[in-house]
């Protein structure tokens, strides 16, 4: 299967650390900075889901953890389904961008995303 530019943009991020976080509650706004063998710019824009997500915790709009330098393994375009259970309710909510950070995962639900000036559409 052939990846899409995004996706072969993403693939370049692995291994490596996020160094700045800024999350835009009011603007939808998630901006990070990450650095490996090289610095991106990230900026997910849009944003209609921001999760974190462990197998024995759900995260929704966690700003309180502190970002000083976070070690993040990928980030990978794939539109999918997580289905949420509070108390007795169910409810399954849409991402289209997982980012696999050492201590969970950040789903989240954007319109765009710009990585170092050059922008992309989700869908």
């Amino acid at each position: 299967m052939k990846k899409t530019p995004l996706q072969q943009e993403l693939d370049e991020l692995w291994a490596f650390y996020i160094h700045r976080f800024n999350y835009d509650i009011v603007h939808h706004i998630l901006d990070i900075g990450v650095e490996g063998a090289i610095y991106y710019d990230i900026t997910f824009s849009d944003i209609s889901l921001f999760m974190f997500y462990d197998e024995s915790k759900v995260y929704q709009d966690e700003t309180s953890f502190s970002w000083g330098r976070v070690e993040c393994t990928s980030i990978t375009y794939e539109p999918g389904t997580i289905t949420l259970t509070t108390g007795t309710k169910n409810k399954t909510v849409a991402y289209n961008i997982i980012c696999e950070l050492w201590m969970a995962t950040l789903l989240i639900k954007a319109k765009k995303v710009r990585i170092n000036n050059k922008e992309y559409t989700l869908a």
